[in-house]
């Protein structure tokens, strides 16, 4: 009987060893050169050594929080295809990561996984990853963009940015990249937080105007960033949103925006507020002793104009012969029957000067596509039918221009962009046969704004179009019909009560309000 006892006894001890030995094995499970990585539950949680290259194990499935955070003699990882997950700052600091390649296996690459990699220059994403965290590549200097596998149905990539797959969604622009302008996507919904922090060569930027929230330290540390036009569907610029950009000389802030929180400029030591008088941004500049700007600095379209990276010469050139004409003191040589537009002779000049249809004009700001004839009326020339590509006014193209009062619009325009004249002085607008669409808010707020012709080819008209205009506000004082209808069907407004409103047969489109039934 305790023979038996004791053989019992010494094969639990036995199995006990095993068990430590093989716990061991896989909380140990794989060197490195010199180093050691721990993995337990397939999941990669550790790696110290000093290699230069390391190799994941095959079966890790999870890299754990931090696990090769810091490891600055590191050049290269290769990971392994059974890897799914990338966690938390799993790769970041690592200071002399150069290159990695994200296997198709996985799925998720988590908040800050290759943060403040400086030297990091190569990164291919697989076909499977689905989402990222924030600030995934935050502080990646040298990185200038990503090559992601083309087999990949939840992501895209284009312009040094990486979207998810509708592109409503932006999850970094890549802090090396290059250009100094970026347009928005009118699509884009939502971006990251950090989702362009720190981006070096970034100075004009213009967001999507569909766009409701600036995130979370979304623009933090971009200390190149100049001039920023926020679209008119944002509601919220939230916490260190532009943190220490340090460059910011101008930001619009529409009326729309209505909630900003106390940290979002916080260090932006050189900043101007473009904002309508006693809006919140006008209110909060004001709290917040930052200046307000009567006039911008930059052309709220300056993002669009120089998103080619146009480089204007600083080199004069060569005088030509022919007239002179001298505007507001400045003089311009000009030659007969020029109907192109030149480019300023260098960073002093304030206007140039060109003859379109036998009258001499000034372009002003070239950065602006406008137009000012010596009768101070501003129209559209000659010179600017390459810039209304495909028919369409732009978004914002003449926000808060006071000074402009009348405008003829050239044939050939299908689309007026969205605020295109709002809060501007216009006074008087004929809008030609062939204007198929006037966008949300093209004229809101235009006070002075009363004589109005729409053709009948005008079928959608975007709310707020002509909202607190003088055109409306005569309808009505004024007017004699219950609805005002125009283009192709629409409806604009209307006078009876709302226990009396019924919609027209006629109207094929409502812009406007209407009461609940």
């Amino acid at each position: 009987m305790k023979k038996s006892i004791k053989i019992i006894t010494i094969s639990a001890i036995t199995l006990c060893l095993i068990a430590v030995i093989v716990l061991a094995s896989s909380v140990l499970s794989s060197k490195a050169e010199s180093g050691t990585l721990s993995v337990s539950d397939e999941t990669l949680y550790k790696y110290e050594g000093t290699d230069t290259r390391v190799t994941v194990p095959s079966g890790v499935k999870t890299i754990g929080k931090g696990a090769f955070e810091d490891c600055d003699s590191i050049e290269v990882i290769y990971l392994p295809s059974s890897l799914e997950t990338i966690e938390y700052n799993a790769f970041a600091e690592m200071d002399s990561l150069k290159r990695i390649q994200i296997p198709d296996s996985v799925t998720f690459i988590g908040t800050g996984a290759l943060a403040n990699c400086p030297n990091l220059t190569s990164v291919e994403i697989g076909k499977g990853v689905e989402k990222l965290g924030s600030g995934v590549f935050s502080g990646c200097n040298s990185l200038k963009k990503v090559s992601l596998n083309e087999n990949n149905k939840y992501l895209s990539y284009s312009d040094g940015v990486l979207y998810n797959a509708d592109k409503s969604t932006i999850y970094a622009m890549m802090p090396g990249r290059e250009k100094i302008s970026y347009v928005m996507n009118n699509n884009v919904n939502f971006i990251t937080p950090y989702s362009f922090y720190g981006v070096d060569a970034l100075e004009h930027v213009a967001l999507s105007s569909n766009l409701t929230d600036v995130s979370p330290y979304a623009f933090s540390g971009a200390d190149s960033l100049k001039s920023v036009t926020i679209g008119f569907n944002t509601k919220t610029i939230d916490i260190n949103a532009f943190e220490n950009c340090t460059s910011l000389e101008q930001i619009h802030i529409p009326d729309s925006v209505t909630a900003i929180h106390p940290s979002s400029f916080d260090g932006c030591t050189n900043i101007g507020f473009y904002a309508p008088e006693f809006s919140v941004g006008y209110n909060y500049a004001l709290d917040k002793g930052i200046p307000i700007l009567n006039n911008p600095i930059y052309d709220l379209n300056i993002a669009e104009s120089t998103k080619y990276d146009k480089k204007e010469t600083s080199e004069p050139k060569e005088e030509t012969e022919g007239n002179t004409v001298t505007i507001n003191g400045v003089t311009q040589v000009i030659k007969p029957e020029v109907e192109e537009e030149r480019v300023p002779d260098g960073p002093d000049v304030l206007a140039s000067t060109q003859v379109v249809n036998s009258e001499a004009v000034v372009l002003l700001d070239v950065t602006q596509p406008k137009v000012v004839s010596s009768n101070g009326i501003v129209e559209y020339g000659n010179v600017l039918e390459d810039y209304l590509e495909d028919g369409v006014i732009p978004d914002n193209l003449y926000y808060m221009k006071k000074d402009l009062k009348t405008i003829s619009i050239p044939e050939g325009i299908k689309e007026i962009g969205s605020f295109s004249f709002a809060r501007s002085g216009i006074q008087t607008v004929v809008i030609p046969e062939g204007v198929t669409t006037i966008g949300k808010g093209a004229f809101y707020h235009c006070d002075d704004l009363k004589d109005v012709s729409i053709p009948s080819t005008v079928t959608d008209v975007g709310e707020h179009a002509f909202e607190h205009t003088a055109f409306i506000q005569d309808y009505y004082d004024n007017g004699t019909e219950d609805y005002l209808i125009i283009g192709d069907g629409i409806l604009i407004a209307y006078r009876c009560d709302d226990k009396d409103f019924k919609l027209p047969s006629n109207v094929k489109k409502v812009a406007c309000q209407i009461p609940t039934k």
